[in-house]
């Protein structure tokens, strides 16, 4: 099975998120052993979009995430 990386991931409700992830991970660390020296990173762009790609600034042999959601910070500036 060949994977183009980054591969994108479009979920619409919770029970996706969980069954798609977890089995683009699992194919991602089938090919891990091909790409020496590069870990797993799991970005969410936004609360139904994902990336997975391989990365050289992720440890090889670890799978990290990285949430590039805008932050709301509900604190008052006072």
């Amino acid at each position: 099975m060949s994977t183009t990386y980054p591969m994108p991931i479009t979920i619409s409700n919770r029970r996706e998120l969980d069954q798609m992830l977890d089995s683009a991970v699992e194919a991602a660390i089938e090919q891990a052993t091909q790409r020496p020296g590069a870990g797993i990173l799991v970005t969410r762009h936004n609360h139904r979009s994902f990336s997975l790609s391989f990365s050289q600034e992720v440890p090889y042999g670890t799978i990290m995430e990285r949430d590039m959601r805008p932050s709301f910070d509900t604190r008052s500036n006072a």
